[in-house]
């Protein structure tokens, strides 16, 4: 039970691989999997680190092998800036992994999932913690930084601004992107902070990204941040 402290004091009983290889190289378009037997387990674990290319990746629960009795599906993004590590519930008799790949060009991947004896009764995502942060940095005139975390995560989550002036020309906001880093969500808006700024926010498990500007088109602003996703 991997995303639990005590995982190891747990009876563990884990499959191959779903995908079809651990190193894929996949060209854009949907790649459906295989529809694979799951009567015999409780849980699936899906792992995707891409170093090139971006995709989504969904996993469908179904009554029948021939997959025509479609229960409920999932679906997470994928890209370099932005890893999965998820694990579910099962839903069903049968499931089925397929990756779109979004990009231009091919993704590039380490693919694993498998099924695990032990049961999980919610979707989770067993990442130690995941941290965004910078300190002392210096924004140029009209400029914008962008911070990106590395695994998705979801649940309660701390967030740190300390701007070093009391001017207010720094623009903070958290959002979330699409696999292509197209902006969609806003997760959190702070406005123009002139005294630090520490809240505690619910972020969904979607790609994040904090957005801090400098609104002063004359001068540069310096501040530190962290947004901080405990285990959950």
């Amino acid at each position: 039970m991997s995303d639990s402290p005590d995982w190891q004091s747990f009876p563990n009983a884990q499959s191959n691989n779903i995908f079809a290889a651990f190193a894929q190289v996949l060209t854009p378009g949907v790649h459906l999997g295989q529809i694979q037997p799951a009567t015999s387990w409780s849980s699936l674990t899906i792992t995707v680190s891409a170093s090139a290319g971006a995709a989504q990746v969904t996993v469908n629960h179904y009554v029948d092998a021939a997959g025509t009795q479609q229960i409920d599906s999932d679906t997470w993004p994928v890209n370099v800036s932005c890893q999965l590590r998820v694990r579910t519930p099962l839903r069903g008799r049968y499931v089925r992994i397929d990756v779109n790949v979004t990009s231009p060009g091919n993704l590039t991947a380490q693919t694993w999932a498998n099924f695990l004896s032990v049961s999980s009764d919610r979707i989770s995502f067993p990442v130690s913690q995941q941290n965004a942060s910078d300190f002392n940095h210096s924004l140029a005139a009209n400029g914008t930084a962008l911070y990106t975390l590395g695994s998705i995560c979801a649940g309660q989550a701390l967030f740190y601004l300390r701007p070093r002036d009391t001017t207010a020309k720094l623009q903070a906001q958290i959002h979330a992107v699409d696999e292509l880093g197209n902006p969609g969500e806003l997760i959190a808006y702070f406005g123009l902070p002139a005294a630090p700024v520490q809240q505690l926010i619910v972020v969904p498990d979607l790609i994040l990204q904090v957005e801090i500007d400098n609104t002063d088109g004359a001068a540069p602003h310096s501040y530190d941040f962290s947004l901080t996703i405990p285990p959950q």
